[in-house]
């Protein structure tokens, strides 16, 4: 099987291939399967907050962003995630890095892998809204392409007064529940689903 090295991500449309095969991504897998979807409440503004939001909190883990530049609307987003840095003392060691299973065609991009000083590894998904319980079912999924089953999965809330929240997903049913997902995505790619 092909290996992360032949993994190739193109941003523009979100697709991942591993040489020459596509692969699904964990939300799309999840999407399929009616676990993972976008909330209907969103707003546009929401979205860009969104999207803006991870970029600055990107740029500011690989020590790359002007702040003086920054959109005054984003300012309490990346103070929340100071703040949960500086709470926790955790370190990122990689962010928006995009990943592919090294036996399964399956990929992903985590927002955040990384540590806290004890040595403990984690992997954490950026909200600027609510955590729905389907984060958790994410988050396993991307344990499992990183191989990292042992890793802490979090949920973190970056709010608009600077203050964040932080949900631990602690159910071990988490990754069964992905890997069920994962086949019944298989079975509809390969079958059609319930196509007549």
């Amino acid at each position: 099987m092909n290996s992360n090295s032949e993994l190739r991500f193109i941003p523009e449309t979100h697709e991942y291939f591993v040489g020459s095969q596509k692969a699904p991504s964990v939300t799309q897998v999840l999407s399929a399967v009616n676990i993972h979807q976008a909330s209907g409440f969103a707003t546009e503004h929401d979205m860009w907050v969104g999207t803006a939001s991870h970029k600055a909190i990107e740029l500011h883990i690989r020590g790359t962003l002007d702040e003086s530049t920054l959109d005054e609307r984003l300012a309490p987003r990346l103070d929340a995630f100071k703040a949960f840095q500086a709470m926790t003392g955790f370190i990122c060691d990689e962010t928006e890095t995009p990943h592919a299973h090294p036996s399964v065609l399956v990929a992903g991009t985590p927002d955040i892998v990384g540590h806290f000083p004890d040595g403990t590894p984690a992997i954490i998904d950026e909200k600027n809204g609510l955590i729905q319980p389907s984060t958790a079912i994410q988050i396993a999924g991307y344990a499992f392409i990183l191989q990292m089953p042992k890793a802490k999965r979090f949920g973190l809330h970056l709010k608009q007064n600077g203050k964040f929240g932080l949900l631990e997903f602690t159910d071990p049913h988490d990754h069964r529940i992905w890997m069920q997902a994962l086949s019944i995505y298989g079975w509809i790619h390969n079958t059609g689903g319930l196509k007549k």
